[in-house]
């Protein structure tokens, strides 16, 4: 017999979690799978039984669809099915010629620009209040037991989960698409005009349990790289705090300090290339008092605050 119907099982629970018609090896291959299906595979594996074998390929559509019928599809809600249609549809070994494939791509609704505007701004239908609350609900995370055992899972693979690994890491920031500049382009442009996301938004202060456990988190971070000899802070890390830094204080600098050697916005600037401490360069630039005595700025240096003429220097 030519056609027949099978399932899948997940490993973990041996429930059945699709139900396909087909012919040759169609029950072992993986092409043509949608995402849930690939998302159950990945995580927990899966095994195959053909259930029934068929001399008609009509008579193992109808089988499918009964089937399917009977244990319920996940997407509407009714039942473990990970299959995205009722069964039924489809020709065993259609061979298209790419001229086809083609014709039937363009003539698709959703590809022409009548499909295309029917699903823009307003008109999609996830924007809709009542479309976007039915998508909560059958959102399978919303489940408790699910979340549970997905965190179960995450805590008993430690280091070995993907998610921690330097080279997953390193190859999700590769394929980063917003590392695009056209696609920064285009982000940026989509968004001119807009209000920011988080505009008028206020979270208000940590609280004591959420401080400590950053401080507990962050602690650990250090100790780890403490105990590999790694160092705390890298090179370029290093290099970017001390360029914040020095552009916070140009920010907040209130004038400029003219020395013998040249006029500066950050008085550590002036104090190196004076070879002098920043002290110094304060007592030198402004003046200083002693013992009720008040003394000038030295002579060839002074200060200049912001907003007056190069000349006019801060007398004491």
């Amino acid at each position: 017999m030519k056609f027949y119907i099978y399932a899948h099982y997940r490993n973990d629970t041996g429930e059945v979690f699709y139900i396909g018609k087909g012919e040759g090896n169609r029950h072992k291959s993986k092409q043509g799978r949608n995402p849930y299906w690939h998302n159950i595979v990945q995580a927990h594996g899966y095994k195959i039984e053909i259930l029934q074998h068929y001399e008609s390929e009509e008579d193992a559509f109808h089988a499918e669809q009964e089937l399917i019928s009977e244990l319920g599809r996940k997407d509407l809600g009714k039942g473990l099915l990970v299959n995205m249609s009722d069964g039924g549809e489809g020709a065993s070994g259609a061979v298209r010629t790419p001229e086809q494939r083609q014709r039937y791509s363009e003539s698709t609704w959703m590809r022409t620009e009548a499909g295309k505007a029917s699903m823009r701004g307003d008109l999609n239908p996830a924007k809709r209040d009542d479309v976007r609350a039915i998508l909560s609900e059958r959102n399978a995370h919303r489940d408790p037991a699910v979340r549970e055992k997905g965190a179960a899972t995450f805590r008993a693979m430690g280091d070995a989960h993907p998610s921690k690994s330097e080279k997953h890491r390193a190859l999700m920031r590769e394929m980063n698409p917003a590392k695009d500049p056209l696609v920064r382009a285009k982000i940026s442009q989509s968004r001119m005009g807009q209000p920011s996301w988080n505009a008028g938004l206020s979270t208000g202060p940590m609280s004591y349990e959420q401080k400590v456990k950053i401080g507990e988190s962050s602690k650990r971070a250090w100790d780890a790289k403490r105990a590999s000899g790694e160092k705390l802070i890298s090179d370029k890390g290093l290099a970017n705090i001390q360029e914040s830094t020095r552009l916070r204080s140009l920010r907040q600098s209130k004038g400029t300090y003219a020395t013998p050697q040249g006029s500066f916005a950050l008085i550590a600037e002036a104090a190196a290339a004076n070879n002098v401490s920043a002290r110094t360069v304060t007592k030198n630039c402004i003046g200083y008092s002693r013992d009720g005595k008040s003394y000038l700025p030295k002579v060839g240096w002074s200060f200049i605050p912001k907003g007056q003429n190069d000349g006019a220097a801060l007398s004491v």
